[in-house]
């Protein structure tokens, strides 16, 4: 009665092996591709073991889910191969960015040689490793804005006091505006006066001014002194050795962390000495 043999290789060929029983000369090849239908003999239809038939099935399934990933789209592709793997990603918060404080130093620009001597001193501040805030105004800058941003962002503030400093000459920006925003201030800025003159505390000639510094510059607030005596007449004593008493004051106010470059080393090397 002759045979019949379909094979599916791979899901790509089918064909059918055939012998057409004694009458034929030779076996007969029926090529096709995958979905073409076949007639079927009878006995083609007998029922398959059920290890054949899970076999059967189990190649069936991944036939059809090669199709469906062949056919789906490289977005679809990638999201079937995540589902039930992906994980909530937490965003990271940007972490602001705190602001540097500095050591401001504050006094009345109007002698040049007060200026170069308070620039002196600044550069010895610098070399102990502290940041220092001086205004420099330059011609098409503004003193306001520099004298704005040294306040704002200053932890220490030290006052080189002359007799006239405290002034209110209503300019806006003067010592006697630094003067009074570090005075409402205090919790977050120190005041150290360094006495410049031998008159102490200064006398500015305006009420507004005299007020200020009687309130302020304190008997209760140390001052640095920043005189000496030579032939009977006050001078200012070397820019080195105040700026060596500015720092030490600036240590014992609790601030130099804030201020200098190395702040994070010196907190540590505290907490070991403690």
């Amino acid at each position: 009665q002759g045979f019949r043999i379909k094979l599916d290789i791979y899901g790509y060929l089918s064909f059918s092996l055939c012998s057409m029983g004694s009458g034929a000369s030779q076996p007969e090849l029926l090529l096709g591709p995958p979905n073409a239908e076949v007639a079927l003999k009878p006995e083609d239809n007998m029922p398959l073991s059920n290890k054949e038939e899970q076999l059967a099935m189990k190649r069936e399934e991944e036939k059809q889910q090669k199709e469906e990933v062949c056919s789906a789209t490289p977005i679809e592709r990638d999201s079937s191969r995540d589902i039930g793997k992906k994980k909530k990603k937490k965003k990271k918060k940007k972490k602001k960015k705190e602001k540097l404080k500095h050591v401001m130093l504050s006094g009345r620009f109007t002698q040049d040689k007060r200026i170069l001597y308070m620039s002196n001193v600044e550069h010895e501040l610098q070399q102990k490793g502290l940041r220092t805030f001086m205004v420099k105004a330059t011609a098409g800058e503004s003193f306001g804005e520099q004298t704005a941003h040294g306040l704002a962002n200053a932890a220490v503030m030290v006052a080189f006091c002359s007799t006239t400093y405290g002034e209110k000459t209503g300019v806006g920006y003067e010592t006697y505006q630094e003067l009074k925003y570090v005075h409402e201030h205090s919790s977050e800025c120190a005041l150290i006066p360094c006495k410049m003159s031998p008159l102490y505390p200064p006398c500015p000639p305006d009420d507004a001014g005299q007020n200020l510094c009687k309130l302020v510059f304190s008997p209760s607030l140390v001052y640095v002194d920043g005189l000496e005596e030579k032939h009977d007449t006050p001078v200012y004593i070397p820019s080195g050795e105040l700026a060596n008493k500015i720092y030490e004051a600036i240590e014992k106010s609790g601030r130099l962390k804030e201020v200098h470059v190395d702040g994070g080393v010196l907190e540590q090397l505290a907490e070991l000495t403690a």
